[in-house]
């Protein structure tokens, strides 16, 4: 089913409300891949499906949510895909979305959309979401009322005052009607209220245009929020402050620790946070929900945000969209393993309030919010890694512009933006330019630490890379034996530290891009057996290892070895990473290879085409990568 036109939320809303009391309900963001497949994660407790390592790729945990779906273990079911306008992700052949939604009979899935498009390549039933009916918005109104049976006529004519100045707009009205009902005003009292507030107004923004066409607003529903937000700061200032803040937040899935922080001083406004949050509920400014594990989060239709930040005045929007940056600021943690969820969380209320900043804390955030994409990317399906990487390559280079004005030039977050920048450009295959910022990184970091200090030596290893994607294989070789890093390593850290072994496979792929094949094997097959050891056979770095072992015998014409490790090394990168990761299909891409050096037609057919498909579906048709795969299948055949 999809629902077009501006009211589609609203009407997905009242049909969730019938129906919550019989079915599961599930409301996921269907805006960008991104925010839609953190909102289907967030249903795998719901589901009791076990989450996986963290090294799983993250398309298949998602492919788990959606056979749940499909399963009779999941019940009766509706799941709500709000905003579902970008045609690319609901492609019925290839978008990253459509191939993760719930197929066959069981349950129903809703999209709230304005795009015709989207709804055809679903094979949905489309539902237009015209204006409300006089007698139905009449009746929306009067249910929601205190005493609906005792008005008197000029209630009832203040009643038509009202419909019409909303524009039968639901969401206005309940709001109108919550007013009411909170306040224990009667529909005279509020008209009069109302009509005050149109007198005060001050001239709207000609910015107001694009919000009306954005938000399905008139000035008069606007002046409707004006007159309950006047309410509010008198009754509850602390839930005046919540939403405050909220205006400047994303408007979904606001966690509870970001309202907490909303009050400047709550021993003078008084009010704990569940009743400020209660009185906002009432009063159907904020919605309140779980996320997949029980913790509550909170949401504002767009229209109830628009007309917050049309309330305050330029002064007060500065303060708390100012105050919104502090709060994530002070929350968004710096990206470990066991912060990953919670980074999750915050992201699209980072990006919020990040967007357009100059302040040295939105630099910070920036940086923050670009550690943690980075860190995610490894987990992900190989075409959301690429716009991890990419999103945080604009992340970090916002982070350094920032740095940049405020720090003096060496200041060592300084370089370390550098460096992280230089290393999600190296993720992209940017070679050059990560050869820039890593040259910048390296040079500063010995000047400001020392030669050896691990922050250097991490430099040493990404320049060496960047040289390698560009062929500059001596270069790479002279850089990391010029500087006895692997030497370094093995006395500093001891021979078994996964940095000791990383650098033998460094310079082991170094010597085997030279050519220099024994005595790539010796050091990889030292290291291999350190790290099966230390770091146990599924690792990835391992299996790495074996891969590029693999690759150096099959140079050497020892093709059974070869293959043999080739196929160990592509099942433990299946199994751990995944069918679609970029390193998998690096594997049976080396094993097609190998296939077609053994005159094994049908097997290297059959690698060589499900590599380029995997590489087309992950990087696109066009990807430099994708396209050297396609010229040797071409060659091949």
């Amino acid at each position: 089913m999809s629902l077009t036109a501006t009211r589609k939320t609203q009407a997905a809303l009242e049909y969730v409300h019938q129906h919550a009391d019989t079915r599961s309900v599930f409301w996921v963001r269907g805006n960008n891949f991104l925010k839609f497949s953190e909102d289907f994660r967030s249903i795998l407790p719901y589901a009791k499906i076990p989450h996986r390592v963290a090294a799983s790729e993250e398309k298949e945990l998602l492919k788990t949510v959606r056979h749940w779906f499909e399963s009779p273990a999941s019940g009766d079911w509706v799941l709500v895909i709000d905003d579902a306008e970008n045609e690319a992700d609901y492609n019925s052949e290839s978008g990253p979305i459509s191939e993760l939604l719930p197929q066959g009979p069981k349950g129903t899935v809703i999209f709230t959309t304005r795009s015709r498009r989207v709804a055809e390549q679903q094979g949905c039933e489309t539902i237009e979401i015209g204006k409300m009916r006089d007698e139905d918005a009449r009746a929306l109104l009067l249910a929601r009322l205190e005493n609906p049976k005792n008005l008197s006529e000029a209630d009832q004519k203040a009643l038509t005052l009202i419909l019409c100045s909303l524009d039968h707009l639901p969401l206005a009205l309940v709001g109108a009607a919550s007013l009411m009902r909170e306040e224990s005003m009667s529909p005279s009292e509020y008209w009069d209220k109302f009509k005050e507030i149109g007198e005060q107004r001050k001239p709207l923004p000609p910015k107001f245009h694009c919000i009306r066409k954005e938000v399905g607003m008139t000035e008069s529903i606007m002046n409707a929020y004006f007159l309950t937000f006047d309410q509010l700061e008198r009754r509850m200032s602390f839930a005046a402050d919540i939403l405050r803040l909220s205006a400047f937040l994303d408007h979904k899935q606001i966690p509870e620790k970001l309202l907490e922080r909303s009050n400047r001083d709550r021993e003078q406004s008084g009010g704990s946070l569940d009743g400020a949050i209660g009185k906002l509920v009432r009063l159907s400014l904020v919605i309140s929900r779980k996320d997949g594990t029980g913790r509550p989060v909170y949401e504002l239709h767009r229209l109830v945000q628009h007309s917050i930040r049309e309330y305050l005045s330029e002064e007060e929007a500065s303060e708390w969209k100012e105050k919104a940056l502090e709060v994530i600021w002070r929350l968004f943690p710096h990206c470990k393993h066991e912060f990953l969820q919670e980074c999750a969380d915050y992201l699209p209320h980072a990006l919020a309030v990040t967007e357009n900043s100059t302040s040295p804390m939105a630099e910070e955030v920036c940086f923050r919010m670009a550690l943690y994409l980075k860190e995610a990317a490894h987990h992900d399906t190989a075409e959301a890694q690429i716009r991890r990487y990419q999103e945080a390559e604009k992340l970090y280079r916002s982070a350094l512009a920032g740095r940049e004005n405020v720090l003096k030039h060496g200041h060592r977050d300084i370089l370390e933006s550098v460096a992280f920048l230089g290393e999600v450009l190296e993720f992209q295959e940017k070679h050059e330019e990560a050869e820039v910022m890593c040259r910048r990184a390296l040079e500063g970091r010995e000047r400001v630490l020392g030669p050896y200090h691990p922050d250097t030596l991490e430099a040493v290893f990404h320049l060496a890379s960047a040289l390698q994607g560009q062929g500059k294989h001596d270069e790479a070789e002279v850089l990391l034996s010029s500087r006895r890093i692997v030497k370094f390593y093995e006395e500093m850290l001891g021979p078994d530290h996964p940095g000791t072994l990383v650098s033998h496979s460094i310079l082991a792929g170094v010597l085997r891009d030279q050519k220099r094949y024994n005595e790539a094997e010796e050091m990889l097959r030292d290291a291999l057996k350190i790290m099966e050891m230390a770091l146990g056979p599924e690792d990835p770095d391992t299996l790495e290892a074996i891969d590029s072992l693999a690759f150096v015998l099959q140079q050497e014409g020892r093709y059974n070895e070869a293959e043999n490790l080739h196929l160990r090394a592509l099942e433990g990168r299946e199994k751990v990473l995944g069918e679609g990761a970029i390193d998998t299909l690096t594997s049976l891409w080396r094993l097609a290879g190998l296939y077609e050096k053994c005159g094994q037609a049908a097997d290297a057919d059959s690698a060589y085409r499900r590599v380029y498909t995997g590489l087309c579906g992950a990087l696109g048709e066009q990807h430099s990568t994708s396209r050297k795969c396609l010229d040797e299948y071409k060659a091949f055949q």
